[in-house]
């Protein structure tokens, strides 16, 4: 009976190896990058890196792309957002542990955009968004009044999740990465 034990043990182990090496290597030699990649066939989004951080443990990327199309699911209404006239660029933030690259949810990802001249131009809480090329990121397209370059202020909230205990003491706070975005006008 021992044997037993110990023979369905390790069949158990062995299918749990396999297992893990299958999710783990899904031919995508990027699938751990926490980055922006959108390269799977049929997306024909071209994006732009605007800048990147780190703040305890979380990697924080913000790039830009052409506006696009997305749906919104909020309870029971369902309402499809596409780019407008006055839509510039689509801003994305993708938040991940450093070591581990899984994408971090649950967080409240604010944006400020301002002018050359201290204005602001932009300023609404990110949308939580899945994609399959992109996974969980967070995104809205964005107007800009004019071409130029532009200050993008990104505010992360505390993510709103049960956590375990590597988690417990960090992203207690607020935190605010700053970089740029030029725009061309086109």
């Amino acid at each position: 009976m021992n044997r037993t034990i110990w023979t369905r043990l390790a069949a158990v182990s062995l299918l749990a190896l396999a297992f893990a090496a299958a999710c783990a290597d899904n031919g995508d030699e990027n699938s751990n990058d926490p980055g922006m990649a959108m390269d799977e066939p049929g997306m024909a989004m071209a994006m732009t890196t605007l800048g990147a951080t780190t703040w305890e443990g979380m990697r924080i990327s913000l790039a830009s792309a052409a506006p696009t199309t997305f749906t919104l699911f909020q309870g029971d209404e369902v309402r499809e957002v596409t780019p407008q006239p006055a839509d510039s660029v689509h801003l994305m933030v993708v938040l991940a542990d450093e070591e581990t690259s899984e994408r971090i949810p649950y967080a409240a990802v604010w944006v400020t955009v301002r002018d050359a001249d201290e204005n602001i131009v932009f300023d609404e809480r990110m949308w939580p968004m899945i994609s399959r090329a992109m996974g969980t990121h967070y995104g809205s397209n964005v107007p800009l009044p004019a071409a130029g370059t532009y200050a993008v202020a990104v505010q992360i909230g505390p993510p709103q999740a049960a956590r375990h205990p590597e988690y417990a003491d960090r992203w207690l706070e607020p935190f605010t990465f700053e970089s740029s975005l030029g725009w061309d006008g086109g």
